[in-house]
């Protein structure tokens, strides 16, 4: 099982320290060996070497010394004859560890010493040079190269020959373009490479052409010529007359070839500038084509009624080119009783014939046949419905196109069976894959962001979900809930539950988890083992990790989200947490053993009993020494598996915080994972800006090299803890903190034969009061209840001011605190069974307005009074998220009392029964207990649940009318975005940066309140800013901030630090009242695949 958390960065490893103490004493003396006897002095001898380390033939130097010895010899790798005292030139011509020992002897017995010295081979060099920078096409020119200390030199990239370690070559290119010739050579002491590149100049268009007759087009003149003059082209020969080149220097015929006059043509070809000229000669063959109708120019002079039509590929566009027209009307289709025309495109008729897609040009917007195409090409990857030999399965939808933002790329109208799209023309801009040049490598570039968009048609925004499951099981071999709803088969391994505790994703849910699943190499659509996912009830925590937003049970078959996967602000959390999880599966079914063991030596982990592979899939136990190669906190603080997790995530959604934190594990899983398969991650262009910096900021904060802790009071008296941790630091600027944080675990000890422990959390903030500094300080109130003992912190988080973190184990520094408290409890609190109520109670009247109220209330048994208490309600609707409410304990006696919340339900809430069905309470002493009220079917089930009483009786509900439910989040204008980025010290920047966002919202009913701003920088780190707006503290909206747009404006300023480049935003996140929460996500996802 492995999990991942969230809310929180604080992660349990297990540590020890050990303390040990050594003194000694003695008495005084002379020299003597009693009864008068004589001393003999015992002979000394010291070895040493000039160099710890040197090459194969380098000389060096062994000196030793002795006292009180007659001789000495050597043995091991000398074998010299020596002196008492001396030096010794050494030479070694073959490497590895040489150890030198000498043995002296004197009367008083016999000394020794040795010493070692690495021997490595020398390192091999390359180096190669072409005679010419440019070159004219099937001209000779010289490569010269040579190496040192090498045995073996092998060519590649545009040469193939079988070299010696030095030498020249003649090469002749009749290719034109740029040529890199490279060089490799493999000595002892290992391997060195060189290139060179060339530019070959001349003409470069083909020399042969076949084509048909009765067409004037043969082919596109192109060349290479190093200038920027322009190129003119120019034709003689025999047949030079019969042949004319146009503006686009396009050879053409000047009448149609007909092939029964001649069937091949052969001129020259003159390619000039005002420097250079090049000539080529070419041959033209026709191809006899039986019917005499041409592809092109044929079309203008058709007989009325012919039908032609013709297709041709291009290396500009994958849809092809069409050729010539029709003679004959466009296909007519009659929709929701309109007459439409279908787009006059091969492709666009094929949509409609296979698919029921009907693509209609607007004034604004035409259709183009490569969209056609790409839609065409992009939906045949997508299981559904669609026109088969025996049945007709299609849904019939019009499309028009957009040059503006859509939010999701695509706008969706349901009417009784069909649809009405729009759809972004943004969203094709990648979407099929291009041939690029990557470090003078081919690959393909594409994203699938119209795949994404036409997921959403398919499904229609995740309601379908019938078309949702056929999508699951047929790319995925995945469902969303176990056969005949069997939870308790399902669960039997891992919590024991019943189909109470679990709901239906919500639509918006599982189209996430689709579209980032396909981001994934189609080889880890189906990963073995992986059956079903499956999502909690909302308001209810995971049973084991309370925590846990996703938790992976790959011995299961299964993983389960709980509703905080969803219900944050920043998408891009959500699709990371699927990819994490899906990740573990990978980790525990699919790598083999070797992977693995590569993965935790590039991580530095070791599992504490010595045996990393025999602990592969064991969670606990494993620690690391290194402190920043890690994406986060989280892949840092646990084990390899969940560091694996976090870093193929970051590898497909933000690869640049992956690069800059470990280029090692970036290009571990690029190629032993992607075998080549890479990512980018591309902002939207018009929400990124600048950040100049003079002086970046790229150094971690420093290690912790001092930690005080105090912990004040009396053994019957609450506690005050005091924490100052002081770091190392070169420059206190570069490597000060601006926070370090960690979470305090107490011991564990039993108590009614279940094991407790509590913790806390702690922040410590610059000591000087400052953003930066190299002590910082944390203080925190401890209850007199707290258990008594050691308390222990496990990792710290320690964070500079531009957000590069440094991650310290238990390992790296000292820590103890002990906690003197005789009045300690152990108690959880525990909720009593059927004491839950919610009801109605007199209205209330809140701003002017008359306001529905309720009460939850609930009693407890606990040794002393709560710290807080907490409940999750939920209505009716599948596409709301729970509301947690905080309230008060009152009717406290010495075994217990009451907890009480009032609710108040404004107009703007949901009407419809809503759910009382999780409790959640801390006491004092930090004793935390889960109650779930959600009427299990089976009491006998073994909740083995800790701290948990899991009651699952039936909760309380109520029924509530409202006047104007509002169940939609507000809404952001995409196309009326502004960002702007200045810096604060324009003549010397030094990162400082006041950013300024300027946007348009829109809410409906209950206003909007707050926005979530996620930024990102050139180094991958993303960066949270908040947007407060006036008044986000009432329960109702003013009048005249709803049902229309409003303008907004949010300033932050970067610290100094922050790291120069491009910086972009990348998620917003907006919230009304009701609780809705609307997100956009401005990043694509770009695929590199090498070819």
């Amino acid at each position: 099982m492995y999990k991942y958390n969230l809310k929180k960065l604080f992660l349990i490893s297990i540590s020890s320290i050990l303390v040990t103490a050594c003194g000694g004493g003695g008495g005084g003396g002379g020299d003597t060996s009693g009864d008068g006897g004589y001393y003999t002095p015992i002979p000394t001898v010291s070895l040493s070497a000039s160099i710890s380390s040197v090459q194969t033939n380098t000389g060096f130097t062994l000196t030793w010394s002795s006292t009180n010895a007659n001789s000495c010899s050597a043995s091991g790798d000398w074998s010299v004859s020596i002196g008492t005292t001396g030096t010794e030139s050494i030479t070694e011509s073959s490497s590895g560890t040489k150890t030198y020992n000498i043995s002296c002897t004197g009367a008083g017995g016999t000394a020794v010493d040795s010493v070692s010295v690495e021997i490595t081979d020398p390192t091999p060099t390359a180096s190669i040079s072409a005679s010419v920078a440019n070159v004219s096409a099937n001209t000779n020119f010289e490569i010269n190269f040579s190496s040192t200390n090498a045995d073996t030199c092998s060519a590649s990239g545009d040469w193939s020959y079988s070299l010696e370690t030095s030498g020249t070559l003649i090469i002749a290119e009749s290719e034109t373009g740029t040529k890199t010739y490279n060089i490799s050579c493999t000595g002892a002491g290992g391997t060195a490479a060189d290139s060179v590149s060339v530019d070959v100049e001349g003409i470069s268009s083909a020399y042969l052409f076949n084509i048909p007759e009765n067409t004037r087009l043969v082919g596109q003149l192109t060349s290479t010529i190093d200038s920027t003059d322009d190129i003119k082209y120019s034709l003689s020969g025999d047949n030079a007359s019969s042949f004319f080149i146009d503006s686009d220097n396009k050879l053409k015929f000047l009448i149609p070839g007909d092939y029964e006059y001649a069937s091949s043509y052969s001129l020259s070809i003159t390619a000039e500038n005002s420097i250079k000229s090049f000539n080529q000669d070419i041959l033209i063959n026709l191809e006899d084509n039986q019917n005499d109708l041409s592809c092109d120019e044929s079309f203008s002079i058709m007989s009325s009624g012919i039908f032609k039509y013709c297709w041709g590929e291009s290396q500009d566009n994958p849809s092809g080119t069409q050729y010539g027209i029709t003679p004959v009307s466009q296909m007519d289709i009659t929709f929701l009783d309109q007459t439409l025309l279908i787009t006059d495109s091969n492709f666009a008729e094929r949509l409609y014939l296979d698919y029921g897609i009907i693509l209609v040009d607007t004034n604004e917007r035409n259709w183009t046949n490569e969209e056609a195409y790409k839609i065409y090409e992009t939906i045949k990857r997508i299981p559904q419905g669609q026109r088969e030999e025996t049945s007709d399965n299609r849904v019939f939808s019009k499309w028009t196109i957009t040059d503006s933002y859509i939010d999701d790329d695509i706008l969706i109208e349901e009417i009784n069976d069909s649809k009405i799209i729009s759809i972004s023309s943004i969203a094709f801009e990648n979407a099929t894959p291009r041939i690029v040049s990557v470090e003078n490598k081919r690959a393909s570039y594409f994203s699938n962001r119209l795949h994404h968009a036409l997921v959403r048609y398919v499904t229609s925004n995740g309601n379908d979900n019938a078309a949702v499951n056929k999508i699951l099981l047929d790319k995925f071999s995945i469902k969303t809930s176990p056969e005949n709803d069997d939870y308790i088969s399902l669960t039997s391994n891992t919590t024991d539950e019943t189909a109470q505790r679990f709901q239906d994703f919500q639509p918006a849910e599982i189209v996430e988890i689709i579209n980032i699943f396909e981001e994934m190499p189609k080889g880890m659509h189906s990963i073995q083992g992986l059956n079903h996912i499956i999502r909690r009830l909302n308001g209810t925590l995971h049973p084991l990790y309370s925590e846990a937003a996703g938790v992976a049970w790959p011995s299961n078959g299964y993983i389960e989200f709980m509703e905080d996967a969803f219900s944050t602000s920043s998408l891009e959390d959500t699709h990371r947490l699927i990819i994490h999880e899906k990740a573990h599966f990978l980790y525990s079914n699919v790598f083999d053993n070797d992977l693995i063991t590569d993965w935790i030596a590039l991580g530095s982990w070791s599992h504490e009993s010595g045996d990393n592979e025999s602990n592969f899939q064991n969670v606990d136990g494993w620690m690391t020494s290194n402190q920043t190669e890690f994406v986060s906190a989280y892949s840092h603080g646990i084990n390899p598996n969940e560091d694996m997790a976090e870093s193929l995530a970051a590898f497909i959604l933000n690869p640049n915080i992956l690069r800059s934190r470990s280029i090692n594990k970036y290009e571990f899983i690029k190629n032993r994972i992607m075998q080549g398969r890479y990512y980018l991650s591309i902002i939207r262009d018009d929400l990124t800006f600048k950040v100049l910096n003079l002086f970046p900021d790229y150094a971690y904060p420093g290690k912790v090299k001092r930690i005080n802790i105090t912990v004040n009071g009396l053994p019957d008296e609450d506690k005050e803890l005091i924490v100052e941790m002081e770091l190392h630091t070169l420059d206190e600027n570069l490597e000060g903190a601006s926070q370090i944080d960690t979470r305090i675990f107490s011991e564990t000890k039993t108590y009614n034969n279940k094991d407790v422990q509590t913790f806390f959390d702690l922040r410590l903030t610059p000591k000087n009061n400052q953003s930066t500094d190299t002590i910082l300080k944390g203080t925190a109130q401890i209850s007199k209840h707290a258990m008594e003992g050691y308390w222990i912190a496990k990792n710290l988080v320690i964070t500079d001011q531009t957000g590069l973190q440094r991650y310290e184990s238990s390992n790296d520094f000292g820590w103890r605190m002990f906690v003197n408290n005789e009045e300690e409890d152990l108690i959880v609190p525990a909720y009593k069974s059927n004491s839950a109520t919610f009801q109605m109670i007199d209205s209330k009247v809140i701003e002017g307005i008359s306001t529905q109220f309720a009460e939850i209330s609930w009693d407890y048994d606990d040794e002393n009074a709560l710290n807080w208490c907490r409940a999750a309600i939920n209505d009716e609707i599948n596409t709301t998220y729970s509301r947690e409410l905080d309230g008060s304990t009152d009717n406290i006696t010495s075994s217990g009392g009451t907890c009480t919340i009032e609710v108040p339900f404004p107009y703007y809430y949901p009407s419809g029964t809503w759910h009382h069905n999780f409790i959640l309470m801390r006491d004092v002493a930090n004793n935390t207990s889960n109650t779930y009220l959600t009427s299990s079917l089976d009491a006998n089930l073994n909740n083995f649940v800790n701290n948990s009483l899991a009651l699952d009786e039936n909760g309380p509900t109520i029924n509530i009318n409202t006047s104007n439910p509002d169940t939609s989040g507000p809404v952001l204008d995409l196309n009326n975005i502004n960002i702007d980025a200045v810096p604060t010290n324009p003549d010397s920047p030094n990162g400082e940066t006041i950013v300024t966002l300027n946007y348009k919202v829109k809410d409906d009913i209950s206003g909007y309140i707050t926005g979530d701003m996620y930024l990102r920088d050139p180094n991958g780190t993303n960066h949270q800013y908040y947007c407060y707006i006036d008044g986000r503290d009432k329960l109702y909206p003013e009048p005249d901030s709803v049902d229309k747009w409003i303008d907004y404006s949010c300033e932050w300023v970067l610290p100094v630090g922050s790291a120069p480049g491009t910086w972009g935003v990348y998620d917003i996140g907006l919230r009304d009242r009701a609780g809705n929460i609307a997100t956009y996500n401005f990043n694509e996802t770009i695929i590199v695949n090498s070819l």
